[in-house]
C-alpha cells in the first residue's frame, strides 16, 4: 500500500504518540499526504487535500492489538493536527453513545422492522440535544429526562426551545 512503501518523490510527515491510561499502553502513528496528485480517483471526492494513515499497538493485561484506519481530509494538514482531530472526533462520537446509551438506553431498544431503528435514533438524539440546550436547569440529563417525563410545563419549556 502506499503509506509503507510510497513512491520517490512523495513525502509524508509522521507523528508518533505514546499513552499509557487505565492499565493499557497504547502507540499511534500517523502519516499524512497531502500530495494527492497520484490517486487516481481524487476527483471523486471534491476538495480532497489530504489522506491519512493511522495505526495503533494496543498492549493491556499481557494482550497485543494492532489496527490500521485511513481518512481523507479536505484540509492539507500536519500529521501531529491529523492526530489531534482524529482523537477529537471519536471521543465526541463516543461520549454521544455513551450518553445515548445510559441516559436512552439505546442498546436495549428492540425496534428493527423497516426505519423504525432510524427514526427513534432520531427522536432519541433530538431528546438529548433539547434536554442539554437547557441552560436553567442545573440538574443531570438523566434528571432532566425524568422532570421532562413527569412534568409537563417542563416539557413544554423543553420543546419551545425549537418552536
Amino acid at each position: 500500500m502506499f503509506f509503507e512503501k510510497p513512491p520517490a518523490g512523495y513525502v509524508l510527515d509522521e507523528d508518533t504518540q505514546v499513552e499509557k491510561d487505565h492499565g493499557r499502553l497504547e502507540t499511534r502513528r500517523c502519516r499524512i499526504c497531502t500530495d494527492v496528485a497520484w490517486l487516481e480517483q481524487r476527483q471523486e471526492w471534491a476538495g480532497l487535500a489530504s489522506i491519512i494513515c493511522i495505526e495503533s499497538w494496543v498492549e493491556k493485561a499481557g494482550k497485543s492489538t494492532y489496527s490500521i484506519r485511513h481518512y481523507i481530509c479536505s484540509l492539507a494538514m500536519i500529521a501531529k493536527a491529523a492526530q489531534y482531530a482524529v482523537r477529537s472526533h471519536w471521543a465526541i462520537e463516543n461520549k454521544l453513545h455513551w450518553v445515548l446509551d445510559v441516559l436512552m438506553r439505546e442498546d436495549l431498544a428492540r425496534n428493527r422492522s423497516n426505519h423504525g431503528a432510524h427514526n427513534l435514533a432520531i427522536l432519541r438524539h433530538m431528546g438529548t440535544n433539547l434536554l442539554r440546550n437547557d441552560k436553567t436547569n442545573k440538574h443531570s440529563l438523566k434528571v432532566r429526562r425524568k422532570q421532562a417525563g413527569w412534568s409537563t410545563d417542563y416539557l413544554a419549556q423543553l420543546l419551545e426551545q425549537v418552536m
